[in-house]
């Protein structure tokens, strides 16, 4: 059996600046941290037939990998053209809520069948290999930092340039202390606001958009910039008015990334006090993000009231990893 533990991740700046039809033109950069929520994959050799059985929200048991209809597990699996396997995925958290559920299964994934078919292979192949998978084999309308971030962990400045080319992305160096991350985290607060959602629709909006969301895109990745510079001259607590600057222009980037009720709980959680926040992920629902700087227990405790589930966290490091091997 070989079990592999990937991080969820929590964009803080920059999302849609790691779309290769933005950063192939302008650089792009985001600010991210993956949390203490995980996905697990787990694999297992079947020793009395050739078949392959995958289990996650339903069961399937085929013959070969291209009979699966979980496309992300078809791809992984056909990479290393592997059979007679069982793989179980896990998650603490639901897909669709903006957490980078599914770019987590599928770094977890590759791992364990990487590390199955005695393949020698490191993080960069990980990214590689997912984004492979994801962007140009499934055509998926997606960015890069979620296959980057769940990969290598941690809080981090990734920029995108289109060169180099087998990977896309380097880290920028981020001199924060241990107090500040720690202060940041303290002040920080997620709110399950309902739903999952297929994220494709306002992705692909998003995607088709680029070119007249440039200016947007621009203002982003600056915003991005003074995040970087609010952290390491020690000011974390500056970071919920950026959220609300990021905010305001995500919400321009696709028709549906914010609705009613999104709006109706974030401004409630301005009301309360926050200083400002975001909705995590693609949008249209999951997880808001805030930062309060007042009474916490005060604050959890009128945002419960109107119907949303906080989600306690912290800021994790380590990135992907293989925590059992017996084969």
């Amino acid at each position: 059996m070989i079990i592999s533990k990937t991080p969820l991740r929590i964009s803080l700046f920059g999302g849609g600046t790691d779309f290769p039809e933005y950063f192939t033109e302008n650089r792009g950069q985001v600010l991210s941290t993956t949390i203490d929520k995980y996905t697990k994959v787990v694999l297992n050799k079947r020793p009395f037939d050739n078949k392959i059985r995958l289990g996650y929200s339903k069961t399937e048991l085929v013959n070969n990998a291209d009979d699966l209809e979980h496309e992300l597990a078809r791809e992984a699996i056909n990479l290393f053209n592997l059979k007679g396997i069982e793989i179980t995925t896990i998650s603490d958290i639901p897909g669709g809520t903006g957490l980078s559920t599914s770019s987590s299964i599928l770094v977890g994934m590759l791992s364990t069948l990487a590390t199955y078919a005695n393949t020698d292979y490191n993080k960069s192949d990980l990214v590689r290999w997912a984004i492979e998978i994801e962007k140009h084999k499934l055509d998926k309308p997606i960015g890069y930092q979620d296959q980057v971030s769940v990969c290598y962990g941690g809080f981090r400045n990734i920029q995108f340039d289109s060169f180099p080319r087998d990977t896309y992305h380097s880290f920028y160096p981020i001199r924060v202390s241990d107090k500040t991350l720690s202060r940041l985290e303290r002040t920080l607060y997620m709110f399950y606001v309902g739903g999952q959602r297929e994220s494709s629709d306002i992705l692909n909006e998003q995607e088709k958009n680029v070119d007249k969301n440039y200016s947007i895109l621009k203002e982003m990745y600056s915003v991005c910039e003074e995040a970087v510079d609010e952290l390491q001259k020690d000011r974390p607590e500056s970071i919920g008015e950026l959220l609300n600057a990021t905010w305001t222009l995500k919400k321009k980037l696709a028709s549906k990334i914010s609705n009613e009720k999104v709006d109706f709980i974030y401004n409630k959680g301005l009301k309360l006090g926050a200083t400002g926040g975001k909705l995590l992920g693609a949008g249209g629902n999951g997880f808001l993000l805030f930062q309060h700087l007042g009474n916490s227990e005060e604050f959890i405790y009128r945002m419960n009231e109107i119907g949303v589930r906080h989600m306690p966290f912290k800021f994790e490091t380590q990135g992907t990893r293989i925590i059992f091997n017996d084969l």
